[in-house]
């Protein structure tokens, strides 16, 4: 009963290394790392076109005020001033120096909005650049893992074969047993007895009681880890 249990072990143990090796392979984290970068980076284009164009619609706003800012100017400074009086003058004055502060202000203002869309648009082509190198990095990625998952998938196959050909014929309270601790992520699950008094899992040392009672049956369980014990 136990050989046929434990041969079904190994099997799975083989299938679980090989399954993590796959998990684990550096060509699929990279894949997937790089598949999260693209989205972002996709997402970060998104936001910097609709900030871009935001701000175009800005900038335009702020030489539309400008323009006429200074025809106003312009407007003021044409006025027949031999015609006007001394408050006039002065008025104009005035008004014409505001005009100018206003119009230095929005120079400045547009100054400051023309680099922050230069800003977004040098950042928006660079983002789409690192995305077509981006890709290209993920394909040649996905190709070398799609490789390697070509080569193992018939031997994942045959192994899953197996292991179902070997639940037809184990112990099936024992294999309920088994699957259960599986289940959970206990694993080797089924373990030998540690010189004569200890579980081979996790090496508690067991009660002399548990130890007799494995003398009459083929399995104990690890009152600590949980594993089945069996002598060897």
């Amino acid at each position: 009963m136990i050989e046929q249990i434990l041969k079904y072990q190994n099997l799975d143990a083989e299938l679980l290394k090989l399954e993590k090796d796959l998990e684990s392979n550096d060509s699929r984290k990279q894949a997937n790392l790089i598949t999260k970068f693209v989205k972002d980076a996709t997402d970060r284009t998104k936001q910097l076109n609709e900030e871009a164009t935001t701000l175009i619609k800005e900038l335009e706003k702020l030489k539309e005020v400008e323009n006429k800012g200074v025809e106003h100017v312009v407007k003021l400074a044409k006025q027949e001033l031999g015609e006007l009086s001394e408050p006039e003058l002065r008025d104009i004055e005035i008004k014409i120096t505001n005009a100018s502060k206003n119009l230095k202000e929005l120079e400045r203002r547009l100054i400051t909005q023309m680099e922050k869309v230069k800003s977004v648009l040098l950042e928006f082509e660079n983002t789409k650049k690192k995305i077509i190198l981006a890709r290209q990095k993920h394909k040649d990625h996905k190709e070398k893992y799609d490789a390697m998952l070509k080569e193992v998938t018939p031997k994942l196959e045959e192994m899953k074969k197996d292991l179902q050909k070997l639940e037809k014929i184990v112990d099936k309270e024992l294999f309920d047993k088994y699957k259960e601790l599986r289940k959970d992520g206990v694993f080797p699950i089924l373990v030998p007895l540690q010189d004569g008094k200890a579980c081979g899992g996790c090496r508690s040392s067991l009660p002399s009681s548990t130890i007799e009672k494995l003398k009459q049956n083929d399995t104990i369980r690890c009152e600590n880890c949980r594993r089945i014990i069996y002598a060897k």
